[in-house]
């Protein structure tokens, strides 16, 4: 999302955004610069030391990133504290009163242009050759933004280079923590830009080479990484996502065979064992694979594979291999002895409706209904959803009734809304009956999920009466908020009631400034509601039973 910058206040969350000022106020953005026109970067101090950069064009901010862990939004704290300090720096600029100071505050990538051209270039290798040699995170750097550049990139080039920042960002006990995992990253961002343009450049031999290198040393990472932050994780996708893209090329058949020998070796001797791009290596196989006879290579590896989802997965590769190498009968055979793999069954669904062979298709969905529904209850949904569209093509009434009631009371997947396909199917005389069919049902059941399916209806049918019976056995806050909607039009000193009720009794149970803020929060939607008088009498007893809670008084004045 693209965020005016003058007007940036506007477009993030006001917790955050106090947040972020707050740093701003105390001094914590260090080393703000102006890398180029609009490029900004700076060190943030919180619980840790975190690197800000941000990208403004046209008057909008076009990029921002922060090396912390927060994921809630697109935002954190960080950045805002950043974006405080540029406008503030951009005020400054603009003020006549600061022009002596602004001139001896040059942007950095001014100062850096003026510095080099006045560096004779004798000295200028002598630098770079100096830092190369004494200041690894320097030399990693170097080769690493240059590598394109070296003439032998093979796969030991590729590796030592990703090995020596792996080697950089380990502290003295080897390991790379979570607080150097941004280092790291920061560290390999112009590797895995070559690759990129190794692959647009169709120099398919490099990345071979870099991508067999990542994959491998990044798994090998794993064991002295913290990895919380899936950093690893990332190149490890990167790496197998472009050895896929790679393997669908039309490759020189010299690079082919390698790939391809490089993928049954690798699953051979175990190298990615345990995690999931072990079985991706015959995956890729399979699309290097040219002829019969390597066909059968990578179907003898197949099945010596174990673990109950693997083997489901090893089953799904065979059989695409079968399809292109192998003649229709032992196709057919191989499906017929593995129907109960869920990949090879779904498979089998489709082909039979896309060919309108709804009897068989509908044999095929009963069958695993059947087999998985002691064990596998997300399946049988879906073989129940199978049914149902099925139904829908053949314009089968009476079987669509049947499967949508099933689905709207017993699946946690909702591909539809159920509750509308049985709507559109009962006639409008017989509706009345077959929902209080349908709720009595319901109401012999147990668990959450009666109670959604309950409210459901409710609200569909505008059965405003029995929702609020429903919330006066259940009148939590979070309920109340909820349904609040639906009822404030018919039932507000209700709802008035339950709210004083229940904020009384939270406040009984929570202390600490998050839980009272919770707690205005609820005061304030009674306000809203027209119940001025409510909130006002409750915030009085409020103040007087809890006159000892200095940060509860502090945010009952800002109601």
């Amino acid at each position: 999302m693209l965020i005016p910058f003058e007007s940036f206040e506007n477009y993030i969350e006001e917790k955050i955004l106090s947040r972020g000022f707050s740093y701003f106020e105390d001094s914590q953005v260090n080393n703000l610069v102006e890398i180029k026109p609009g490029n900004y970067e700076a060190q943030v101090l919180g619980s840790d030391e975190y690197c800000v950069k941000m990208v403004l064009e046209e008057g909008l901010i076009v990029k921002h990133s922060c090396d912390c862990p927060y994921d809630y939004g697109p935002v954190c704290k960080h950045m805002v504290a950043v974006l405080f300090a540029i406008r503030e720096t951009s005020i400054k600029s603009m003020n006549v009163n600061e022009v002596s100071k602004v001139k001896n505050r040059k942007p950095l990538y001014q100062q850096v242009e003026e510095v080099l051209v006045k560096i004779p270039d004798v000295e200028l290798r002598k630098f770079i050759q100096e830092n190369c040699t004494k200041n690894q995170e320097f030399r990693n750097t170097f080769f690493a933004s240059f590598s394109d550049l070296v003439e032998c990139q093979n796969k030991d080039y590729f590796a030592k280079q990703i090995q020596s920042v792996l080697n950089s960002a380990a502290g003295r006990d080897g390991f790379i923590g979570w607080a150097e995992m941004p280092r790291m990253v920061r560290a390999m961002e112009p590797f895995l830009d070559h690759s990129q343009s190794f692959y647009n450049n169709s120099d398919f031999e490099k990345v071979f080479y870099f991508n067999t290198a990542l994959l491998e040393e990044m798994t090998a990472a794993f064991e002295f990484g913290d990895d919380s932050n899936a950093d690893i994780g990332y190149h490890i996708d990167f790496a197998e996502n472009m050895l896929y893209q790679l393997a669908n090329e039309d490759l020189p058949e010299e690079l082919r065979i390698t790939f391809f020998t490089y993928c049954l070796t690798s699953f051979q001797k175990k190298i990615y064992e345990g995690w999931n791009w072990h079985l991706s290596m015959l995956n890729i196989a399979k699309n290097l694979s040219k002829n019969e006879d390597e066909a059968d290579e990578i179907l003898k590896l197949l099945e010596t594979v174990n673990g109950k989802y693997e083997i489901e997965e090893a089953q799904s590769i065979q059989l695409s291999i079968l399809r292109q190498f192998k003649d229709e009968d032992e196709v057919a055979d191989f499906i017929e002895h593995h129907l109960d793999n869920p990949a090879i069954k779904r498979s089998e669904i489709e082909k039979a409706v896309k060919h309108k062979n709804f009897k068989k298709a509908k044999e095929i969905c009963k069958d695993g209904i059947e087999h998985n529904k002691i064990d596998k209850p997300g399946l049988v949904t879906e073989w129940y959803n199978w049914l149902l569209k099925i139904a829908q093509t053949m314009k089968d009434s009476e079987e669509i009734i049947k499967y949508a009631r099933i689905l709207f009371i017993d699946s946690f997947r909702n591909e539809q809304d159920y509750f509308e396909v049985l709507r559109a199917q009962i006639p409008r005389e017989d509706w009345p009956g077959f929902v209080q069919d349908l709720l009595s049902e319901i109401k012999n059941q147990h668990g959450r999920v009666k109670n959604e399916l309950l409210t459901k209806i409710y609200i569909k049918e505008a059965m405003w009466k029995e929702l609020l019976s429903y919330l006066k056995i259940n009148p939590y806050l979070q309920n109340l908020q909820y349904y609040e909607p639906y009822l404030a039009t018919d039932y507000t000193p209700d709802l008035l009631k339950m709210y004083t009720e229940q904020i009384s009794k939270y406040l009984s149970k929570n202390v600490g400034r998050n839980h009272y803020q919770t707690a205005c929060g609820y005061l304030k939607r009674m306000k809203n509601l027209g119940g001025v008088a409510e909130a006002d009498e409750l915030i009085k007893n409020l103040r007087e039973q809890y006159n000892n809670r200095p940060a509860f008084m502090d945010e009952l004045n800002k109601i």
